[in-house]
């Protein structure tokens, strides 16, 4: 497993199977005032979702997962959003990491199967540059979580250099995983169920407005 790496990731030309979900325009530097030092990506990462993409949300042919949880949430039906499994939850938080303002990324060569990750989100700040990625690691679960996914994702976030690791659930961790936790406190995050119910909310609240 590498280190996250100098080198924009190279735009990826995408087959019929892609996600129609993910249809973000990849992204291109637009002029030489935005090529500016940066901390990039690994140049196998391609970017599945893009700060401000509400274009690639109206010209998608399917409705997502996250509209989905979003319209339930709406009417007060939070259920929807601890019955999500699999990769249809890694689609959710993809999106909703791209709803509050960040740059989706998923990656292929170093991230195998049981690599700790499923994605990286970064995003740009007014200058143009665009801040160090962190780590995401989605776990969906009806049963309480431990510690295991925190020492994981902390190890992952060492071996690649990153500066934080962030682990979401739609369930909750244990309280002794809760202690582990403090001790990281300045490298991983966590975003349980009652974290994503609050985003979606303010979201709503966004649209509402």
């Amino acid at each position: 497993m590498g280190k996250l790496s100098a080198g924009f990731p190279v735009p990826v030309q995408h087959g019929d199977d892609y996600p129609l979900e993910h249809r973000a325009d990849e992204f291109r530097d637009k002029s030489p005032e935005e090529q500016l030092p940066r901390f990039d990506l690994d140049p196998d990462c391609q970017l599945v979702f893009q700060e401000s993409s509400d274009e690639a949300y109206e010209s998608a042919r399917v409705v997502s997962i996250f509209e989905v949880v979003l319209r339930e949430v709406s009417q007060g039906r939070l259920e929807i959003l601890a019955d999500i499994r699999g990769e249809a939850f890694e689609d959710f938080t993809a999106e909703l990491y791209a709803r509050e303002g960040y740059e989706v990324f998923k990656c292929g060569r170093w991230n195998s199967p049981d690599g700790g990750i499923d994605f990286l989100v970064s995003k740009r700040v007014p200058i143009g540059i665009r801040t160090p990625p962190f780590i995401v690691q989605c776990k969906a679960s009806k049963r309480l979580l431990t510690a295991n996914p925190i020492r994981e994702i902390n190890g992952v976030r060492a071996a690649l250099g990153a500066p934080k690791g962030i682990v979401v659930t739609n369930s909750e961790f244990t309280k002794p995983a809760l202690r582990e936790l403090n001790k990281l406190y300045f490298h991983i995050e966590v975003r349980e169920y009652k974290n994503l119910v609050a985003s979606l909310r303010k979201i709503l609240g966004l649209l509402i407005h």
